[in-house]
């Protein structure tokens, strides 16, 4: 049978197609069905923008003042627990009780014994009062008998006598004021012992010393707190702080005053400042300390973790969206529109944490067009035209009109 050369030819090539040609991009099906809708594309102008430079850090969220609510000088059981971990409090608000009984057994003991002194000194007084006066009349009684012995009509030997009781009453009175003022000095002492008991009846009502949010409860109910022994940490004035451990070689980067991303959860974020840089471990070589204080009033428990990003810079670079970057043998590259048709350039980038857009190091100058959007539906070569009437740009195939915007492209977005 005899077959002709045509014939031979396509014999050949009908297996050719499956085996040695790639499947048609969306831009060949295009071109192979010219009636088919554009492929808008959006171009923009590599232009410099301000860029700012950010580290990672972790930490907690920790008390920017701390204050330790300590257990009094007197033991006693703890009945009552007021307040937990992040509560407001105010300045005076009671935070626990502890067992009274034995402070007010000393309250009343130091009383009674104030009472019994007060009513001695009471009695040394009168007693006092009685001695002066005696005094006063043996002084006179002797003033008597020194005039009655101007006329002889009194003997040496009464005066004598009269002189002696004088001085015996003076003694008397003497003794009685000296044991008056150790009565009031003891009431002085007993006062003390009146007041210290009071103050340890009122220490077992534990109160916040300072408005704050309670960041830490040590104690539990009916235990026995120690003189001195930490109960309740509170955060005065509710001012609390990110603590961030940062690498060693970042710190001299950092200052007060920088810009902070912090993340308090994974959808609740806030942008704060540096308030404090610790710079003390840079020689040894330990991770760094960075603070920053959270606005007042920010729902944020001690202890809770955080992460931030941390601004230790800003210059101008080149920042593309990652929809410009498409994927070459070689490395990313971005579509651009020389002398309208796509070019491939590779690129040089350097990712960023917002995940949004990249920095174009090298492979991109400044004013250079771009595909920006739908780059990957554009081969390299690819025409891509704009609109005159409308400064809109697509690739490939023809444009179609919109019903309500005659000699506008369908689909397409611009910008400048």
């Amino acid at each position: 049978m005899r077959i002709s050369l045509k014939w031979a030819f396509l014999l050949l090539l009908v297996p050719l197609v499956p085996a040695g040609l790639s499947a048609l991009t969306e831009t060949e099906i295009r071109l192979a069905h010219p009636n088919a809708q554009d492929a808008p594309v959006t171009v923009r102008r590599a232009q410099p923008s301000l860029v700012s430079d950010m580290v990672q850090a972790f930490g907690q969220i920790a008390p920017q003042a701390p204050i330790t609510v300590t257990a009094p000088p007197k033991t006693a059981v703890l009945t009552e627990i007021a307040v937990q971990p992040g509560d407001l409090v105010a300045q005076g608000q009671v935070l626990a009780r502890l067992d009274p009984t034995d402070a007010l057994r000393e309250k009343q003991r130091a009383e009674r014994g104030l009472a019994a002194i007060e009513a001695e000194a009471r009695l040394l007084q009168t007693q006092l009062a009685a001695l002066d006066r005696e005094v006063v009349q043996k002084r006179q009684a002797l003033n008597r008998l020194a005039q009655l012995a101007k006329t002889g009509a009194t003997s040496d030997v009464r005066r004598q006598d009269a002189v002696y009781a004088l001085d015996r009453a003076r003694l008397d009175y003497a003794a009685a004021r000296n044991r008056l003022e150790r009565a009031t000095a003891d009431i002085a002492m007993q006062k003390l012992d009146v007041e210290w008991a009071q103050r340890m009846l009122d220490a077992t009502v534990i109160r916040a010393p300072m408005a704050g949010r309670v960041v830490a409860v040590h104690p539990t109910r009916g235990s026995q707190p120690q003189p001195g022994e930490a109960l309740f940490r509170i955060a005065k004035d509710d001012q609390m702080e990110a603590v961030l451990q940062v690498a060693p070689w970042v710190l001299p980067q950092l200052e007060a005053g920088s810009a902070v991303k912090l993340w308090l959860s994974e959808h609740d974020s806030m942008f704060a400042q540096v308030t404090r840089v610790d710079r003390g471990q840079i020689d040894a070589g330990k991770l760094g300390t960075v603070a920053v204080s959270l606005p007042a009033g920010t729902n944020a428990v001690s202890g809770t973790p955080v992460r931030a990003e941390i601004v230790t810079g800003q210059r101008q670079a080149i920042m593309v969206p990652y929809s410009a970057i498409v994927p070459l043998p070689d490395g990313p590259a971005i579509m651009r529109v020389l002398d309208q048709r796509a070019v491939a350039s590779p690129v040089e980038l350097r990712l960023h944490g917002d995940g949004t857009a990249a920095e174009v190091v090298q492979g991109l100058p400044e004013g250079a067009s771009y595909i920006a959007i739908a780059g990957a539906l554009v081969r390299d070569g690819d025409t891509v035209a704009q609109a005159i009437d409308a400064g809109m740009w697509w690739h490939t195939g023809q444009g179609r009109t919109t019903t309500d915007q005659p000699g506008q492209f369908a689909g397409l977005r611009v910008e400048p």
